[in-house]
């Protein structure tokens, strides 16, 4: 699964970084706040490398941060139908790797490593 850094616009005028996004909770984030900004809410975003996380995994992660109702209606069931593990026809530009970030941890909970494409 893909992860990223971008940045989000809540309102007009505010946004903020968000670390280790994947291309599932930059659509979530996407329909949490469009409607708010007028637009795309997701920008700059840079490609880091990927990680191994299950759908279930993610779902229930997603949920854990934005809540089940904000998950849910674009990504149901345990295992997420739909969800995307690359930003692949998430994000609308070409999708590159970030060349010289260094590889960390993504979740050090999970104990998640970001690995190249």
């Amino acid at each position: 699964m893909h992860v990223a850094n971008c940045r989000c616009w809540i309102n007009p005028g505010h946004d903020l970084t968000k670390n280790n996004v994947t291309p599932a909770e930059a659509m979530v984030l996407r329909a949490m706040h469009q409607a708010n900004v007028g637009k795309d809410p997701i920008h700059s975003l840079e490609v880091l490398g990927q990680i191994e996380r299950s759908r279930a995994s993610e779902v229930g992660r997603l949920r854990s941060l934005y809540g089940p109702k904000n998950v849910d209606k674009l990504f149901p069931g345990v295992e997420g139908i739909g969800l995307p593990e690359t930003f692949e026809g998430v994000w609308p530009a070409p999708v590159t790797p970030k060349a010289d970030v260094p590889l960390v941890t993504a979740n050090a909970e999970l104990n998640e490593e970001i690995k190249p494409i």
